[in-house]
């Protein structure tokens, strides 16, 4: 009897070893994949790269994965991980987390200077980079301004007011939306859409305008179409 016990016991104990292994992946290649990110990294950057987290795994695609940051500039992190379709092929976000924050930088500038009250805060997401390979090809990123003007699909802008859409007054608020188009159009920006939201008591309002709109956008007025509903004519 003690010994059918014990069997159980070691069958459960082996299964659910199996299954946490399966989900959560092996220490053994753990282990392995760190070495060949640190191989990695060396060989991509001439920056010391740094990892500054355990080694994660996911079921789903079973890939492994690890963030990562340059030695000297601790504020940036980026992940690094294997490919979904070729395990043995790794590949990284430093270059477009490094876009990301210095265009973010860039658009809070931008926006202090049109809302000094500070109620504006900005966003920039970017699931992509640029289409054009050479670019990934340096050792070190680019600088934003290099690729500002060459993004599009998957990078977004996120403008959001801490404020109430002032309704009673819509040439001031068209005046403003006119005022961060021009911003973008003088920056010489190039995205998917931007996506502006007001803090309103009852509901939050929200504007959208795409890329293609926004270079037809000559004057404030022409805001009005794009508006649906959010600022129209008396």
């Amino acid at each position: 009897m003690k010994t059918h016990i014990i069997l159980i016991v070691i069958v459960i104990s082996l299964i659910t070893v199996s299954v946490f292994l399966i989900i959560n992946g092996t220490p053994w290649m753990k282990k392995q994949f760190k070495h060949e990110v640190v191989r990695y990294l060396k060989e991509r950057y001439d920056e010391e790269m740094v990892i500054i987290s355990e080694v994660s795994y996911s079921f789903k695609v079973g890939t492994y994965s690890v963030e990562a940051s340059p030695k000297n500039k601790s504020h940036i992190s980026f992940a690094v991980m294997q490919s979904g379709v070729n395990k043995n092929q790794l590949y990284d976000t430093y270059f477009v987390t490094y876009w990301t924050i210095e265009a973010n930088k860039d658009l809070n500038l931008g926006l202090s200077k049109i809302f000094p009250e500070g109620d504006a805060v900005g966003k920039f997401v970017m699931s992509g980079g640029p289409k054009d390979a050479n670019y990934y090809k340096k050792s070190i990123p680019p600088s934003f301004e290099e690729v500002k003007s060459v993004l599009g699909k998957g990078t977004s802008i996120f403008i959001d007011f801490e404020r109430e859409l002032n309704t009673g007054n819509k040439q001031v608020e068209l005046e403003k939306l006119f005022e961060i188009v021009t911003f973008f159009k003088q920056r010489n920006y190039k995205f998917e859409f931007i996506r502006i939201t007001y803090q309103n008591s009852e509901k939050i309002v929200t504007f959208r305008l795409d890329y293609n709109q926004l270079t037809n956008v000559k004057t404030k007025n022409d805001l009005i179409q794009y508006s649906e509903g959010l600022i129209s004519e008396d």
